[in-house]
């Protein structure tokens, strides 16, 4: 539709520049406005915020731009420059909630070990592009302790490679609360 309307519209510019002296242009402008929204444009009607629409539905990925990872699939556990260790999550987020200010928890656990932690507080989101439904959350750092609370060292994270921790996501948004768990096989 959107190729019709473009394609008049160069039409009547097109008659506007061979008779110039003749043609009023100031009915372009207006006329052009009026066309463009009378476009059916249903992939941008069908969400109702930058996030999308309807329930929150939370995906695990990494990197950015954002690469989906599947349950049972491998989270790679890096050494920091700090010393720790870390897994790196990013999350893709659509849904009909405010993505400004939201409050996000990321946790690793094996067993009864609370094995990583992720908190960020009043947070902004990354829009999606406008037609995508999404938001972002990229990149989020998940430090790893060992069962005694304390930074890891390399024969503890070595004990770690394919083992099976529960990753649980909590976002608490203006609208309300929302959760994702799923397991995951850690990898050096």
């Amino acid at each position: 539709m959107r190729k019709v309307i473009v394609h008049q519209v160069e039409a009547l510019l097109d008659l506007r520049n061979r008779r110039s002296s003749h043609l009023n242009t100031s009915f372009l402008l207006p006329l052009i406005l009026v066309l463009f929204c009378a476009c059916d444009d249903s992939a941008s009607q069908s969400f109702e915020g930058p996030c999308g629409s309807g329930d929150t539905v939370i995906k695990i990925g990494k990197d950015r731009p954002f690469k989906e990872i599947k349950v049972n699939q491998k989270l790679k556990m890096e050494h920091g420059l700090q010393g720790g260790y870390h897994v790196d999550v990013s999350l893709k987020l659509s849904g009909r909630f405010n993505p400004d200010l939201v409050d996000v928890s990321i946790d690793l656990w094996l067993g009864d070990w609370h094995l990583g932690k992720h908190r960020s507080e009043d947070w902004y989101l990354f829009y999606g592009k406008p037609d995508e439904g999404a938001c972002y959350f990229y990149q989020a750092r998940v430090f790893l302790f060992n069962q005694k609370g304390e930074i890891p060292n390399e024969t503890e994270i070595l004990e770690l490679v394919d083992q099976k921790p529960l990753l649980k996501v909590e976002l608490h948004h203006t609208n309300g609360y929302d959760q994702y768990e799923g397991q995951f096989v850690l990898d050096d």
